[in-house]
């Protein structure tokens, strides 16, 4: 049971690394679009854009892991 106690601890250090940087991103490119583009529909649909971004990479993550 130790080994299996160990690889989730690998995988679930990955999963922490890889969502920590992704959010690192993700938060001042939004606040970069949000700053400098009008409130127009352009503006709504590049947010909404990124929204799907981070629902793809999510469920990527959890079907497919993350590479080695």
């Amino acid at each position: 049971m130790k080994l299996q106690e160990e690889a989730n601890a690998h995988i679930n250090k990955k999963y922490n690394r890889f969502k920590n940087e992704f959010n690192e991103l993700i938060k001042p490119l939004r606040a970069l679009l949000k700053d400098n583009l009008h409130d127009k529909p352009e503006l709504e649909n590049a947010l909404l854009h990124l929204i799907e971004t981070e629902l793809w990479t999510r469920r990527s993550v959890e079907v497919h892991g993350i590479k080695s």
